[in-house]
Order: C-alpha cells, then sequence, then structure tokens
C-alpha cells in the first residue's frame, strides 16, 4: 500500500514536471503559434489536458480544424501521461483504466480536481513564475483557469467562424457594391469629360464667330470712319455758302454740313472734331465745297465766317513769304485748288503787275490805308512803290473776283498785320517803310525765327554806328535777280559796286523801299529784335547754320572758313 502510495508520489511528480516543461516550451513558442494550454481546476494536474489554439485566426481554414487540433492534444496529453506512468504498470493500471473510461464517456467533459490536484497545480504554477518571471505567468494561469470554459472557446471560435465567414460575405457584397459604384462612376466621369469637350468645342466655334464679326465690325467701322474724313469729292471745284448760327455745337455744325453736301457723316465729324481737340467754331457764313477735309473745314471754322454770304469760291492763290511783286504776279496765273499742276486762274500777269504799278489804284489805296501808305516811297526811286505791302497768305477767288480786288485783298491783310505796331512804329522814330524794308531783308537772310531775331539787332547796330547793312539781297533785287536760283559762286561774285538805290554796301539806311514782301514773322522779328553786340553775320554754305563775329577780321575769317573755302 505504502509502495503503491509512493508510486503515486512518483507518477504525479514526473507529470508535473513534464507538464512545466512543456509549458515551458508552450511559452517559448508563444509569440510564433500562440499556443494555449488551459488546466481544468476540477482536474487532477496528471490528467490536465494541453490544447493548442489555431496559430493564426486570419487562416479560415486552420480556424475550422481548431476542434480537431483540440482532440489531438487531449491524445497526446494522455499518451505523455502514460510515459511517466510507465516505470510502474501495476500501480496506474486501474488508474489508466479509469481515466480511459472517463474520457469515453464524457469525451469533452472536464472531472473536478481535487483538493491536493490544486494545492499541486498552484505549487507548479508559483514554480514556473518564479522561473520565467514574466507577465506571461499571469496569461498561462488565466488560460489554466479557463480549462472549464474550453467548451465555450470552440463555441466562440465557431461563432468567429461564422462571424468571419458572415464578414468575408458581407466583404465579397461591398467589393461587389464597391465594384458597381467604381463603374458608375467611372462612367459619369467618362460622360462629364464628353459634355466638357463637347462644350469646350461649341465654346470654341462661338468664339471664333465672335473673333471673326469682331474684326469684320472693327474693318467696316475703320474704313467707314477714315473714308468719312477724306474730302466727299476731291475732284469737286464747286463752292456752296454755309451758314453757321451763333452757339452751334460740334453735333450741329456736322448736321449742317451733312445736309448741305459738305460732308459725308455729321457723327464723324463731331467725334472726330472732338478727338483733334478741335472747338471754339465761329459763327457766320462760309464757303465750303466738297473737296475740303476734315481738317480745312475745321479750320476755316476757327477762323471764322462773314456777316453777309460771299460768293463761292473758285479756287485759291498761294502767294509765300519773301515773294517779290513780280513772283506775286507769276504766282497769281496758278490755280493751287487745281489737281491739274498746270492748272490757270482767270488772271493773268501782266495784267497784275499793272492794276499795282496804276496811279490812279494806289492813289485809292492811299485813302483807303493811311497809317500804312502814309510813309509810301516815290515812285522814281523804288521799283515798285507796293513792293513789300502785298501780305503772303492764301487767298480764295470767285467767279467775280478781279486782278484789282485781289491786289486790295493784298494789302487789306498787311494792313491788318501792321495795325498792333503802328503806334510802337512811332515810339521809335520809325516809318512803316523802314520796317518794311529792314523786315524783307531780314526775311531773305535768316531761315528761322531765332536767326531773324539775331539779325535784326545786328541791322540795328550798323545802323545805329552809321554802317551800312551790306546785305546781298537788296544786291540780287536790283540786279533783278530776286527769287532766281543762283550758284554759291555766282554769290560770292556779287558785284558790291553796282549803282543802284538797292546797293546797301555803298548807301547806308534802310534802303529805298522793301526788296521783298515779309511775312507776319519777319515783322515781328523787326519789332522785338534780340539784344546782342554783333556787327557781322555770315551764313555757312553748306549747312545753313549763321555765324556772328564782332570785329571784320573774325567776319573775314568765317567768310573764309564757311564760304570761300567749301566753294573752291
Amino acid at each position: 500500500m505504502d509502495k503503491n502510495k509512493e508510486n503515486e508520489q512518483l507518477s504525479q511528480e514526473s507529470f508535473k514536471n513534464k507538464l512545466l516543461e512543456q509549458m515551458k516550451a508552450n511559452k517559448d513558442t508563444t509569440n510564433s503559434n500562440e499556443e494555449i494550454v488551459v488546466v481544468s481546476e476540477d482536474v487532477p494536474v496528471e490528467d490536465v489536458p494541453i490544447f493548442e489554439s489555431s496559430p493564426n485566426e486570419e487562416s479560415v481554414i486552420k480556424k475550422e480544424n481548431e476542434e480537431e487540433t483540440s482532440q489531438e492534444n487531449v491524445s497526446d496529453i494522455s499518451d505523455i501521461r502514460n510515459d511517466s506512468n510507465s516505470s510502474d504498470d501495476t500501480s496506474l493500471k486501474v488508474e489508466n483504466d479509469s481515466v480511459q473510461e472517463q474520457e469515453l464517456e464524457e469525451k469533452s467533459a472536464i472531472p473536478e480536481l481535487t483538493e491536493p490536484a490544486l494545492k499541486k497545480k498552484d505549487e507548479a504554477l508559483k514554480t514556473y513564475a518564479r522561473r520565467n518571471n514574466n507577465s506571461s505567468t499571469d496569461e498561462d494561469t488565466k488560460e489554466l483557469n479557463n480549462l472549464s470554459g474550453s467548451k465555450d472557446m470552440d463555441n466562440e471560435s465557431e461563432d468567429k467562424n461564422l462571424s468571419f465567414g458572415n464578414e468575408l460575405d458581407d466583404k465579397s457584397e461591398k467589393g461587389h457594391d464597391e465594384t458597381d459604384e467604381s463603374i458608375k462612376s467611372h462612367s459619369r466621369r467618362a460622360q462629364k469629360r464628353k459634355q466638357k469637350s463637347i462644350a469646350g468645342k461649341i465654346i470654341a466655334t462661338i468664339s471664333v464667330i465672335l473673333l471673326i464679326l469682331v474684326a469684320v465690325a472693327g474693318f467696316l467701322g475703320y474704313r467707314f470712319w477714315s473714308t468719312s474724313t477724306m474730302p466727299l469729292d476731291s475732284k469737286s471745284t464747286t463752292y456752296k455758302s454755309v451758314e453757321i448760327p451763333e452757339g452751334s455745337g460740334n453735333k450741329l455744325i456736322g448736321n449742317i454740313l451733312e445736309k448741305n453736301g459738305i460732308i459725308k457723316s455729321a457723327t464723324v465729324f463731331q467725334y472726330y472734331t472732338k478727338f483733334k481737340s478741335s472747338g471754339n467754331f465761329k459763327s457766320g457764313y462760309y464757303n465750303f465745297s466738297p473737296s475740303m477735309n476734315l481738317d480745312e473745314i475745321s479750320d476755316k471754322l476757327v477762323e471764322g465766317g462773314t456777316e453777309k454770304p460771299q460768293e463761292p469760291v473758285l479756287g485759291k492763290v498761294v502767294i509765300p513769304e519773301g515773294y517779290t511783286l513780280e513772283q506775286i504776279a507769276e504766282a497769281i496765273t496758278k490755280n493751287a485748288n487745281s489737281k491739274n499742276k498746270k492748272g490757270k486762274t482767270p488772271f493773268s500777269k501782266d495784267e497784275f503787275i499793272k492794276v499795282l504799278t496804276d496811279d490812279n489804284f494806289i492813289n485809292k489805296m492811299k485813302e483807303k490805308y493811311p497809317l500804312m501808305m502814309e510813309s509810301l516811297p516815290d515812285k522814281k526811286d523804288v521799283k515798285y512803290q507796293l513792293e513789300g505791302y502785298l501780305f503772303p497768305a492764301t487767298y480764295d477767288y470767285t467767279k467775280n473776283t478781279t486782278v484789282e480786288s485781289l491786289a486790295e485783298d493784298m494789302l487789306f491783310t498787311m494792313n491788318t498785320n501792321l495795325s498792333p505796331y503802328y503806334d510802337e512804329i512811332k515810339s521809335k522814330s520809325l516809318t512803316v517803310n523802314e520796317v518794311l524794308s529792314l523786315s524783307a531783308l531780314v526775311e531773305k537772310e535768316g531761315a528761322n525765327d531765332e536767326d531773324r531775331r539775331m539779325i535784326a539787332q545786328v541791322f540795328y547796330n550798323r545802323l545805329n554806328a552809321g554802317m551800312p547793312l551790306q546785305s546781298n539781297i537788296a544786291i540780287l533785287y536790283a540786279e533783278g535777280k530776286s527769287g532766281q536760283k543762283t550758284s554759291l559762286k555766282e554769290d560770292a561774285a556779287i558785284d558790291t559796286n553796282i549803282d543802284s538805290p538797292y546797293n546797301l554796301y555803298v548807301h547806308t539806311g534802310f534802303g529805298p523801299g522793301p526788296v521783298a514782301n515779309p511775312g507776319i514773322a519777319a515783322i515781328k522779328a523787326v519789332m522785338n529784335p534780340k539784344a546782342n553786340d554783333y556787327l557781322f553775320f555770315v551764313a555757312d554754305v553748306s549747312t545753313g547754320k549763321v555765324y556772328y563775329s564782332r570785329t571784320l577780321a573774325e567776319h573775314e575769317e568765317q567768310v573764309q572758313k564757311y564760304v570761300n573755302d567749301q566753294i573752291n
């Protein structure tokens, strides 16, 4: 009996040692295989079965075989138990038969542990915990304590398998739904891209059409604008009297001109004059022609009309500044308004000179313009008495214009321009004839306003010094070469000893009378010269630049440098 107890004790210690070794081995492989050892509290330590859980719950197939694995573990534990008791077959035979019968009868049922077995189990767990000193002991203890619930675990495993299967079904269904939704989404995106492509083509087409329309409209507008600013009929030679009422604005004037057949568009005239900042148009009667452009019409409106209607203009006579009387007589035979360069006016050169040298006409003008004509030179002292008194400008003529009326217009215009200076001329102890004589020389000698003012003062300096003016212009007039084209050699070889009152190399003073008809710029230069102390001047024959000097020696050097050397 004692021997049986001793064998039983040895058998239990051997089983306990094997159990601890297997638990340690299971512990070392927990991370890779996740083995679970469950010991039921109701079964003796030597009868505790060892269960291995599924290595990974991610595998559905292994989860389904979990129950079979548990059965195999139970068989393994039985083998271990048999091996541990093989040293004493007699003492353990009854016990093994009892256990086998219990296993066959209850299979999955787990018997309750006896009190000694519970104590041994606790001691084994404590020893294992001390050896491993790891928190995993608590987990193993929980697994042993939960051995009785292994059946629940199997059920839970089955539930999990069912749940996982359901989850797979759900995911499968969800996958199908997502696939359908992806197809639908792709179809919608394709449809949107197609719609955008169609819309883009439509927009591009509309844009091209709009650009073409804008280009066409711009071209037509530009063409209309350009043609409207040009003369309505550039070949027309007729003029029409048009009245512009007082206080008329650009719009009203444009309507009047369009109504009278002078311009093409009143609207274009309105905006064109505003764009050109043309304004302050004056009222009165005007003679306009369809051959006039908008600029010419605007200039006329700024100058002002007449109080009474005037006869339509047939043409124009242009008189440039510095022309002599004979040159003017030639100019009035040409029609400046004619498109034909050989176009002629109804006037002749001889007839014009005859009128201007007629005593009756001259006396008539003296009576009409006394301030201007009071210092008129004697007929015997000058070539033409009215030389220098004809104001250079552009003059209109009508079918009723005569040579006499045209000449009178020229005298009238000169009187108008001299009127502001009559008092000043007297205050400077000058005469109109002297002013016009000096102005004629300044007109021909100076190329610009600055030079004209400088040269006028040089002439005054020489007059004040009692020196002759020494102007080649006067000698050329005396020789009858004024206005003729001469070479530099001819100019340099001028006869300064010619016997003529116009020889200002010999005679001092202003000369007998003007040698040309000066413009307003030359008259203003004489009336307002630029102060200087020069006595000589010479112009570079190649550039026209004027050089001034105070001494004769300096002047001769400049003449040699800027005239003689270049001629040679």
